[in-house]
């Protein structure tokens, strides 16, 4: 496993996982899709579409489209998602 690297930066090299032919996205994507997924979460929409949101924003890190470091990835989005239960009124 890669060290961590700097607090708060995203991860600077490719993911991989062992025994397996998925790959994640490039390093060099992470931050494109961060602000695509932050200008997503937070464009105004009705109401009806705040679960919808928080579902998307789990699923961009659960099926690997957005890994930012490594298996502390998971704390980042519990984060974010206690965050966005509580941005939503949930």
């Amino acid at each position: 496993m890669k060290e961590i690297g700097t607090p708060g930066a995203y991860r600077a090299w490719n993911v991989e996982i062992s025994q397996s032919s998925h790959t994640h996205r490039d390093h060099i994507q992470v931050q494109s899709y961060m602000d695509e997924l932050l200008s997503f979460i937070n464009e105004a929409a009705a109401d009806k579409y705040d679960y919808l949101k928080t579902a998307v924003a789990s699923s961009s890190f659960h099926m690997g489209y957005i890994h930012l470091k490594n298996a502390m990835d998971a704390s980042g989005l519990g984060y974010l998602l206690t965050l966005l239960m509580i941005k939503y009124g949930f």
